[in-house]
């Protein structure tokens, strides 16, 4: 555009250079004229001159003109550079709308495989919930069956508590009977004479002592009394021996160091059958575990034939803890039974606490110096 305006302003000063030159030979013709004289090449170059304006006069309406087109032009170009860059800028906002749409696209891609992964997920879960529910009616049906078997298993154990209660009380009646029958009503003793090889006060030569046992009432204790009155009357316990199992009790038991003399002791016990001697595990609480109370020991679901007799109320602690263990079985385990309590002999009961004893074996302190020499039942 500036190209174009300094040719037009070029072409202006030459054609004002020309109309001036023009003006100029009007002028001097005019002065011709004037004097009656006329110059011939004045008029010659007046007539080019004027042919070259009107030349230049045409030149510059038809760059005139060019130059109103050129400036259209250049008005249709600015538009078409202003329509260039809105459309530069609708490109740009199509582009960003194009990138919108890809990424809704791939967004949309997504989501039909979520969609569908949702519809996968729904149909397992319609199957899981069938399963479930199949397994909840497994499930209660089991619950049902286990309760029932529970409730029947409570039924015959039940039924099986109550014969055992039955057979029980039957034997209780049936010791109670033969106690009577064989041994009177009572109350029952049995007299332990005991030989200590050395005496021990003095030291010096055996010594004989006696410890008298009352034995517990026919209507708390029937069976346990009965089966020591029969062991008693058949001599089973003469021989056997004193043993120190702890500072709470001291026993009296078929067993000592000797093999062979062990058999002779343990062998009767078994041959007669008591071993062991009660039927079952006998026990009332209204003839508790005190001191010089007498009892069948053992740790298992029968006591005896061994006995032992308490040195200590504490023996009382001791059992009622034992009272809640468990048996082979699994069942609480019964105390064991208290069948009498010594009634003479508590000082030799002190002596034995204070013997000297030899090592142990099996059920505990051995005295090989102090045994049973006869057990026996007093009559009246």
């Amino acid at each position: 555009r500036s190209e174009n305006e300094e040719k037009h302003r070029k072409i202006m000063e030459t054609l004002d250079k020309t109309k001036d030159e023009l003006n100029v030979l009007k002028g001097k013709a005019g002065e011709c004229s004037s004097e009656g004289r006329m110059c011939a090449d004045v008029i010659e170059n007046s007539q080019l001159l004027t042919s070259k304006l009107e030349a230049l006069e045409g030149v510059n309406k038809r760059y005139e003109s060019a130059l109103l087109d050129i400036q259209q032009c250049h008005v249709n170009l600015d538009k078409s550079l202003a329509e260039k860059e809105s459309m530069k800028m609708s490109i740009q906002e199509m582009e960003k709308e194009m990138f919108l749409l890809e990424e809704l696209k791939e967004d949309s891609e997504q989501l039909q495989k979520c969609q569908y992964e949702l519809d996968s997920l729904e149909v397992a879960s319609l199957y899981a919930d069938e399963h479930l529910a199949e397994v909840l009616q497994q499930k209660r049906q089991l619950e049902t069956d286990k309760e029932n078997e529970i409730a029947l298993c409570k039924k015959k154990q039940q039924g099986w508590e109550k014969r055992v209660d039955y057979m029980e009380e039957y034997v209780a009646k049936l010791s109670r009977r033969a106690v009577i029958e064989r041994y009177g009503e009572g109350p029952h003793h049995v007299i332990l004479d005991i030989r200590y090889q050395v005496d021990p006060q003095t030291k010096t030569g055996p010594r004989s002592s006696q410890i008298i046992i009352e034995l517990a009432p026919l209507d708390l204790m029937p069976h346990a009394v009965h089966s020591f009155l029969d062991m008693v009357s058949r001599g089973l316990y003469n021989g056997c021996l004193f043993a120190f199992g702890s500072r709470f009790l001291v026993a009296i038991a078929p067993e000592t160091r000797d093999a062979n003399r062990q058999r002779e002791l343990f062998v009767p016990f078994e041959e007669q059958g008591f071993n062991p001697p009660l039927a079952y595990q006998e026990y009332n609480p209204d003839y508790p575990h005190e001191i010089y109370s007498v009892s069948f020991s053992g740790g298992t679901s029968i006591s005896g034939p061994a006995f032992f007799i308490a040195l200590t109320d504490e023996i009382s602690e001791l059992h009622l803890k034992s009272g809640k263990a468990l048996d082979d079985h699994g069942l609480p385990l019964r105390r064991e039974p208290c069948f009498g309590k010594v009634v003479i002999g508590h000082e030799d009961l002190e002596f034995l606490q204070n013997i000297e004893r030899d090592p142990p074996s099996g059920l505990g302190w051995i005295f090989p110096e102090v045994i049973v020499e006869k057990a026996t039942i007093q009559r009246k």
